[in-house]
């Protein structure tokens, strides 16, 4: 909840209603960098208290990740509104770039 109110205060609630675009592999890198790491890790790199991993995941299980989340079956409210507007070329697109990204423990 916190994390959550400080976005919103920082201006990131700008970012997360902006419509993404993910479908071709350069959107999907700029919608990663832009959407995911902030919370996530940079390019993988991941930090003490961050989110769960996602850099590397399995690119089936971030779909059904990312679709849960926005059809809002997995209730996680940051997650949830980042997801709202996103397409299901837009999921596939980040699912596949992310999985291809090296995460580094």
């Amino acid at each position: 909840m916190l994390v959550g109110v400080l976005m919103l205060a920082s201006g990131c609630d700008e970012l997360i209603k902006r419509r993404p675009s993910a479908e071709t592999p350069e959107q999907a890198a700029d919608t990663a960098y832009q959407m995911c790491a902030g919370c996530h890790g940079p390019k993988g790199l991941r930090v003490n208290l961050m989110p769960p991993r996602i850099w590397g995941q399995n690119e089936k299980y971030l779909i059904s990740a990312l679709t849960a989340y926005r059809d809002k079956t997995r209730i996680q409210p940051i997650m949830n509104s980042i997801t709202a507007n996103y397409s299901d070329a837009d999921i596939a697109g980040l699912a596949r770039y992310l999985s291809t990204q090296p995460w580094k423990p």
